[in-house]
């Protein structure tokens, strides 16, 4: 995972606003990007889980397909 420094994020501009541009990917990054690629990946591997093993497959589905989920998120 990228770390991320903003160092002049209160950088004051003449008119007393802030400047700071961030990029999307930058945004992600600090807001939590991979959360909803997670969540999905949870919900779809504790349903898979279930399916497969009953309900002692939950809890592993949903750590596997949140893992899963998360890594798609970050590669796309």
């Amino acid at each position: 995972m990228a770390k991320i420094v903003i160092s002049d994020i209160h950088e004051p501009k003449l008119d007393n606003s802030f400047l700071a541009e961030l990029s999307s990917q930058e945004s992600d990054l600090i807001v939590g990007g991979g959360l909803l690629g997670r969540i999905i990946g949870s919900v779809i591997g504790g349903v898979a889980g279930f399916l497969l093993a009953g309900p002692a497959g939950i809890i592993g589905g949903i750590s596997a397909g949140g893992a899963l989920g998360d890594e798609i998120q970050d590669a796309l």
